[in-house]
């Protein structure tokens, strides 16, 4: 009884395409990272050359999407395109963008699975086909082939569908009539309303008899018909086979006719290189289509005339196709993409596996291509914006292009280039003596009249071309992707003799930090993963009974808007701790002291601060509102006075802006005071629309960016600020009034506490609905980075669940708005409630901190004994992070020299601290704070050594490949070898150990490995170094693999390395340390895996064919104790520790559980899975008193395997019990089996049951949480940068999620009309199994709203806080240790 979640969404970039898919005016690009579907904004920012991509949404689809296309529609929702998705499993959905909900709607989607359209028996299945999605560039149809040799069209209605017809513009008015969607008695309606006709599949061969073996295909341009242009091969390619099918590809270019289910066939290029491998269909008015090999490019024009170049001197020994050579820019092809660079020019870009970016320019002669030439950009450009290989290229406006990658960061760069002067070019001139690199300094060249010379080439280059200081990068989308390996580390400093220098500002070190190699080659990193936020401390000092603290400047200087002024005092408010309410005022500058002469009160506590556009400094206190100058000589004091009783009440809540202040008082009344032009406070008179008592919470939103159309309302002072007033009655009636004329409502809505997913005017709580969530604050504030924030609706309920809703206009309607649900950032329950269950009473007091800038970005804070943050990035929706800094009573944003756009806080603790956040921090990612520390090299391989504190990292980097001149050297070898002789060689890669300090992240010690070793594994293990006195060690263990191609015997070694304590190099205390080389033992085959094993402190190495238990001698010499043969190649061995249990798992033949016993050494198979799958990655999984095996192949999908020797099905246990299947749709490339902690409810209710609840107050917890039934969890990094948990489950929990999940699965709208249960592909065995949970599916419990929450759990049989705790433990939050 398991279930699997996420804990981090994919983050490599598989597909991109430009749509007007929000809007017809706007400019979107949207990202598919394989299951997940992003949408963002292309932002401009005006007066300025900052370009930003924005998320607008994203969606977690049930599905691996393998392309996406752009369709323009008849009509849309939202006016502009549609978006054709295509999955891995041969199914198509067509969306569109529904403004009214503020998300996708599901047009159609097409399932073409089914096993009836296999054409021959030994067809190869589905998951093993690549399939391919193309569009016709006018939207006429769509075609995509799938299972190899089958093709799906979908035709889509378009204006000009009666062009195809033959008769012409005849019978007219019939037409229009048949056009027009006729309504059925039941609502139907004819297709014709469709924007599709229905879809056909036919056999590739009906296109042509000798299309067997499709490779790629296109829609091509300027054609009347839609028109594919196909590149395929009448013979089964083989490198085998090489020089008897040489040059068997084909090219050829069909035109359909969508309604006879025909095609024509226009022309045809064959004898075209083996290497071929994409179609690319080149725009007017180049036209034609552009092949890519890896040896050459080919450009077929519409009449067949075919121009090729090669870029290596191997293109002319691979093919006998002609062409011309520029084989000393010696190019590799493979893996690269291709892109017009922009509508002014017709020259393309092309950005190899390597990240080499080459110009790609046409040479015409008249409306003919002549030729074609390739040029290199100076590395020195680019290595710096993007070095990996490209998945996808999109273009975007203003030479924009947005480069997606599955191994390292996207990029959005600018290609804009600087206007050249018109000269005649010869294919010669294109390139010369510079290997074809770019010169940023070109001589000019004297031309002569010609008649033809504006028809050349010269033509294409009159925008200049396109030089490496033009490639200028304007965004980035953080990346972790692939994840390659892990390890569990503390972030700490070694303590040294002499080091004065003290962190006693650190973080607790009994925490421990995941660590993940992330990206590949050059961009390779050490990627540090918290599920705590930790800021760093710049200085704190002591401040007795400090409740809530302020920040202000008494800079009142007019200056620039991006700059902002340094505050250099403090407002402390003293909390309950004191004996009496006081405050303080503490200047900054040039000590920490109480700043002296003014007039600032003191004997009260202050609630909010600010300054007035006026330059006068502001103070709410608990029962009047002063008002000072800037040396805080008082002004002017308004008290809060309640006219009816005349008694003082107390101020709970206040917001104060540039021209008004807002005061909630603990009697739930508002006052609203406003400044005249000489300054004076006057209070506002509130209309009746605006609650006048019985207010729970109420605040002034800056809307600096006018979202809500209120400016028309400014026509008396159309300069100030626009200011929207925010009301929450204790009803849950939300109103939202503009400052400027509060009679006129912006939005109102009766039911907020509901929290249903929109807040919509027009849309009324069911009359039957009875269960409300307890709000206790409100705050409408801007999320996301400075320059263009958002506004967002935070409501916090009273267990310190903070609930986030966007706004967004309704469309149709000037000046109406809806608030879509996004999200609900969970509290801590200990928060709320007490040992004793019961509720606390501070769950009432604000604690949402709005803060305008705080590293760039606007952010809520929740204070609380479990502080939090609420932050959006440009390429995340609002989420949130806990912080790592204890109890937080109040926080202010702060700015000064030494603290660059931080904050500072108050603690329990009597401190003030001054925090900033990291500049290398990433927030992008939901609720886990990453910092990645680049390495520039690829990072195969990870281990923490605990002794020093230090990471131990197995890099590569790509080498030129040589013949080694060894034993292994053959004779015959001499002559080929200076036959060939060539400085294009072959790479591999070459490799190093590193060892990093965990304190600095620098690189304190390597050790380099010979030329094509290996690195395939490495650990730390605790091994026993004395045969005599048992002594154990933690020493490095390496295992490599020498592999110098299949005529020469794979090697390997075993490597023991210890860390020895070193003199450091000046001024560098952490090069104290230094790898040293124990021994090394020479071993037949590569050493492929590595475990500790026993008791004895022995290893396991799974070298070549056989697994062997091995010890280290007082020599120093690796002896085996014992072995086990094995199949092909071992891809892990793991021991669970302490038992002697053992998986051996096979890249190719299934995996095996051995049992070790050390009296005497003895290695025994204990059980086996028959079904010999691929593994590639695998964990043991104890549960209760059983024992579960997870293993992964390379398609994700993962087995649940028992071993049960009590079973008599298991035969003694010999057979594993393959009790379940589930599909991840990610490839594993680790498990690890990690400890599970108690989670916060847990805890919550072991200490309630300890001291029982007396009370009978409805408030306190009612929940019944049953016993762990295990200790442990299985955390699995994939190679999409995906994470994902799968966690045990006791009985109840299993029968409340897996009924809960059914509910979810059937009632709710999925994205993209995908089938979950199609997804996951789980199965089980029908006895004693249980299928795996999906967790994605029942985390949507969360964001139902409090009627649907009550009504679910009632459904399922528990309380919500059950279900809520059952969530929690799937969610991670047992890994209290990160």
């Amino acid at each position: 009884m398991q279930c699997y979640s996420e804990l981090l969404p994919p983050s490599g970039v598989t597909n991109s395409v430009r749509a007007s898919f929000t809007s017809d005016a706007a400019t979107n690009l949207i990202v598919a990272k394989t299951s997940l579907l992003q949408i963002f904004d292309f932002v401009v920012s005006e007066g300025s050359e900052e370009v930003k991509l924005v998320l607008v949404a994203e969606f977690a689809l049930q599905g691996t999407i393998s392309a996406l296309a752009t369709v323009r529609p008849l009509k849309s929702k939202s006016g502009g395109d549609a978006l054709l998705i295509a999955f891995r499993d041969a199914k198509l959905s067509l969306i569109e963008w529904d403004p009214t909900q503020h998300s996708i709607s599901t047009i159609s989607i097409h399932y073409y699975e089914n096993h009836d359209l296999l054409l021959c028996p030994w067809s190869p299945h589905l998951k093993d086909c690549v399939s391919h999605l193309t569009i016709d560039p006018s939207s006429r149809c769509a075609a995509f082939n799938f299972n190899a040799n089958s093709l799906a069209i979908i035709p889509f209605h378009q204006d000009n569908d009666d062009l195809a017809m033959d008769d012409g513009f005849d019978d007219l008015d019939d037409q229009n009539t048949d056009r027009s969607p006729t309504r059925q008695p039941n609502g139907d309606s004819h297709h014709e309303d469709k924007l599709y006709a229905p879809s056909f599949v036919l056999p590739m061969t009906a296109l042509d008899p000798g299309l067997l073996h499709p490779i790629a295909m296109t829609f091509l341009h300027e054609y009347r018909e839609p028109t594919i242009g196909v590149l395929y091969s009448t013979l089964a390619a083989s490198m085998n086979m090489s020089p008897e099918r040489r040059d068997v590809l084909a090219y050829a270019v069909y035109t359909l006719d969508i309604e006879q289910k025909a095609s024509t066939t226009l022309l045809s290029v064959s004898k075209l290189p083996n290497d071929l491998q994409q179609v690319v269909a080149v725009p007017a008015p180049i036209g034609g289509t552009l092949l890519l090999g890896g040896n050459e490019l080919i450009h077929i024009d519409q009449g067949g005339r075919a121009n090729a170049i090669g870029v290596n001197e191997f293109s002319k020994q691979y093919s006998s196709f002609p062409m011309a050579y520029q084989s000393h820019l010696e190019l590799r092809l493979e893996g690269s993409q291709v892109q017009r660079l922009d509508t002014s020019s017709n020259d393309m870009l092309l950005i190899l596996a390597d990240g080499l970016f080459v110009v790609l320019s046409f040479l015409v002669d008249g409306r003919s291509v002549s030729g074609l030439s390739l040029q290199k950009i100076d590395t020195s450009w680019t290595s710096n914006i993007f070095q990996a290989r490209c998945s996808t290229i999109t273009s975007l406006p203003q030479s924009h292009l947005f480069l997606g990658s599955e191994e390292a960061d996207s990029v959005t760069i600018t290609t804009a280039r600087r206007t050249a002067q018109l000269k005649r070019i010869t294919s010669r001139a294109f390139f010369d003596d510079t290997n074809g690199e770019i010169s940023l300094e070109e001589e000019e060249e004297d031309d002569d009249d010609d008649l033809y010379a504006d028809s050349k080439a010269n033509r294409n280059n009159q925008q200049g071309s396109l030089e490496g200081s033009n490639i200028v990068l304007k965004s980035r989308l953080h990346s972790i992707a692939p994840l390659q390996d892990i390890a569990l580390g503390r972030s700490q400093k070694r303590k040294r003799e002499g080091n004065d220098e003290a962190d006693t500002f650190a973080a607790s070190i009994d925490r421990l930090e995941l660590v993940a190699s992330s990206n590949t080659g050059s961009n390779g990193s050490l990627a540090f993963l918290s599920r705590l936020l930790k800021p760093k401390v710049v200085k704190k000092f002591k401040r007795g009974h400090a409740q809530s603290v302020f920040a202000l400047s008494s800079d009142t200087s007019e200056l620039e808007e991006d700059v902002r002024p340094f505050d250099d005092m403090l407002v402390v408010a003293d909390g309950a701790g004191s004996s009496n309410k006081q405050s303080s005022l503490l200047s900054l500058s040039p000590m920490i002291a109480e700043k002296e002469g003014n007039d600032f009160e003191k004997a009260d506590r202050a609630v909010a601060t600010g300054r007035l556009a006026t330059g006068s400094h502001i103070v709410v206190y608990t029962r009047d509102i002063r008002a000072y100058n800037k040396d805080f000589g008082l002004d002017q004091i308004f008290a809060i006075v309640d006219e009816d009783t005349d008694a003082t009440a107390e101020v709970v809540a206040a917001t104060v802006t540039e021209t008004h202040i807002l005061a909630l008082k603990s009697d739930g009344k508002i006052t609203l005071l406003m400044t005249d032009k000489s300054g004076d406070l006057d209070e506002v008179d509130l209309p009746d629309t605006i609650p006048s008592e019985d207010v729970l919470s109420a605040c002034i939103y800056e809307d600096n960016h006018d979202f809500f159309d209120t400016k028309r309302y400014n026509t008396k002072s159309p300069h100030r600020k626009v200011l929207i007033l925010a009301v929450l009655d204790k009803q849950g009636s939300l109103s939202l009034h503009p400052v400027s004329n509060l009679n006129v409502q912006v939005f109102q809505y009766t039911g907020v506490d509901f929290l249903p997913p929109h807040l919509s005017p027009d849309l009324q709580i069911p009359k039957h609905w009875r269960n409300k969530d307890t709000l206790a604050e409100m705050t409408l504030c801007t999320l996301g980075p400075v320059a263009h924030g958002r506004p967002y609706l935070l409501l916090r309920n009273k267990s310190f669940d903070v609930t986030i809703y966007e706004p967004y206009p309704a469309p149709d309607v000037k000046g109406a708005y809806r608030f879509l649900k996004l999200s609900c950032h969970n509290g801590d329950p200990r928060e709320a409630y007490n040992d004793r269950g019961e509720a606390l009473s501070n769950a009432s007091r604000p604690c949402v901190k709005p803060l305008h800038d705080v590293a760039g970005l606007g952010m809520a804070f929740v204070t609380g004994k479990y502080p939090s943050v609420i932050v959006k990035t440009d390429s995340s929706m609002p989420h949130g992070h806990r912080l790592d800094t204890g109890p937080v009573l109040d926080v202010s944003s702060f700015h000064d020299s030494s603290c660059n756009r931080g904050f500072i806080y108050a603690n329990a603790e009597n401190d003030l601290t001054f925090c900033e956040i990291g500049t290398k921090t990433i927030l992008d990612f939901a609720h886990w704070a990453i910092e990645k520390e680049d390495v520039n090299e690829e990072v195969t391989g990870l281990t923490y050594y605990p002794r020093t504190g230090s990471y131990v990292l197995a890099t590569s980097h790509a080498a030129s490949f040589h013949l080694p001149r060894d034993d292994e050297w053959h004779p015959e070898w001499e002559q080929q070898y200076e036959k060939a002789s060539t400085s294009f060689l072959p790479t591999s890669r070459a490799f190093s150990l590193k060892l990093i300090s965990s304190g600095t992240h620098s690189v304190i010690s390597q050790h380099y490995f010979e030329p094509d070793e290996q690195v395939l594994s490495v650990k730390c293990m605790n091994l026993e170094v004395s045969e005599q006195t048992h002594e154990r060690k933690d020493l490095v263990v390496v295992g490599t693999g020498i592999m110098r191609g299949e005529n020469v015997v794979t090697r390997g070694n075993l490597y023991l390395f210890d860390i020895v304590d070193v003199v450091p190099q000046p001024d560098i205390p952490e090069t104290d340390l230094k790898l040293k080389l124990i021994t090394k033992e020479d071993v037949r085959g590569a050493v492929t895996a590595i475990s500790p094993i026993g008791t004895q402190g022995f290893v396991l190495a799974a070298q070549g064919q056989k697994c062997m238990v091995r010890g280290l001698r007082e020599d120093n010499a690796i002896l085996p104790v014992g072995f086990m043969d094995m199949h092909y190649y071992v891809s892990v061995a793991k021991e669970l520790a302490g038992t002697g249990l053992t998986i051996l798992a096979d890249a190719f033949a299934g995996l095996w559980l051995m049992g070790y016993s050390e009296e005497p050494y003895k290695m025994q198979l204990l059980g086996r899975d028959l079904e010999n799958p691929s593994v590639v990655a695998a964990e043991f999984l104890p549960q209760d008193k059983q024992l579960y095996i997870i293993s992964s192949d390379g398609n994700g999908d993962l087995r649940i395997l028992q071993y049960d020797p009590w079973n008599p099905k298991t035969e003694r246990g010999s057979i594993l019990l393959h009790r379940s299947t589930f599909n991840t749709g990610y490839l594993p490339t680790l498990m690890a089996l990690l400890p599970r902690l108690p989670t916060p409810s847990e805890a919550l209710v072991a200490a309630t049951s300890a001291a029982p609840n007396e009370s009978d107050s409805e408030d306190g917890m009612q929940v019944e949480i049953p016993a762990l039934p295990t200790n442990h969890q299985v955390l699995i990094v994939t190679k999409e940068g995906a994470i994902a948990l799968i966690s045990p489950l006791a009985e109840q929990s299993y029968r409340r999620l897996s009924t809960l999940q059914t509910a979810l699965t059937t009632h709710l709208e999925q994205p993209c009309g995908l089938n979950p249960r199609a997804h996951r592909q789980v199965e089980t065995d029908g006895v004693g199994g249980r299928a795996m949970i999906d967790g994605e599916v029942v985390k949507r419990w969360l964001d139902q709203s409090s009627q649907h929450k009550y009504s679910l759990a009632d459904r399922v049989g528990g309380t919500v806080w059950e279900v809520r705790s059952d969530l929690e433990a799937i969610g991670g939050a047992g890994l209290g240790f990160l």
